[in-house]
């Protein structure tokens, strides 16, 4: 897998029109059990679309298990409004090698992402294996990110790159920040000390071959690298 794409759970985008009422409750129960799980995975975005009528059978499902409702609001009077979460392959794929450390990288992708059309992520597969291996994990607020980067903010990483990382890696992210910081404080090189933290961690992500951990510092992570 080359890029790292991005989709949207709630709304995919194969779809040119409203999801059908059972694809949507589907697609929230996907995206509740991943903010459960990864929320670090999650990225959520508020969404409208005007001139669009909801279906009588969404009325059954005006709670929480229906994502789309009618807007309240001035600016949203006679749309739909809903709140999406968008996902990148590449976190995902780091999060499943992980949590799936007796399967090869080759295995996983053809497992969890659909390789014909262009490794489109198998979400109720993925869903399933967060369900039955991954561990429960609270989202970290701004706050409590914040707080841990003043931690290691010596290292001179920029916090907007601090807080992309954390898209990446989650909770993890805490301990590869101490990392850096050891290795800062051997040679006082930023830039250097989070290259060697970030490629420790992925080094130590036995099914992720040497060479797609490389290509993915390269292509991906170095560039979030921000030293001021």
């Amino acid at each position: 897998m080359e890029q790292n794409n991005t989709y949207h759970l709630i709304w995919p985008a194969e779809y040119q029109t409203l999801p059908p009422t059972d694809i949507a409750i589907k697609q929230v129960h996907i995206a509740n059990v991943l903010l459960k799980k990864a929320p670090h995975l999650l990225t959520p975005e508020k969404h409208s679309k005007p001139n669009i009528s909801l279906p009588i059978k969404a009325k059954l499902f005006s709670g929480k298990h229906y994502p789309f409702k009618k807007g309240q609001q001035k600016p949203t009077k006679n749309s739909v409004v809903w709140t999406d979460y968008v996902v990148s392959t590449w976190p995902l794929l780091l999060y499943l090698l992980r949590n799936n450390p007796d399967e090869t990288y080759e295995d996983i992708l053809l497992k969890y992402f659909d390789i014909n059309q262009g490794c489109h992520p198998k979400w109720e597969s993925i869903a399933q294996l967060a369900q039955t291996k991954g561990t429960d994990t609270l989202a970290v607020d701004l706050d409590e990110l914040d707080s841990w980067y003043d931690e290691i903010s010596l290292t001179h990483i920029a916090p907007q790159s601090y807080h992309e990382l954390y898209k990446w890696f989650g909770t993890e992210l805490r301990e590869i920040g101490y990392l850096s910081f050891d290795f800062f404080m051997t040679h006082r090189e930023g830039s250097k000390a989070w290259h060697q933290a970030i490629m420790q961690h992925l080094n130590e992500i036995d099914n992720l071959p040497g060479v797609q951990a490389q290509t993915l510092f390269e292509k991906y992570l170095k560039p979030l690298l921000l030293i001021v």
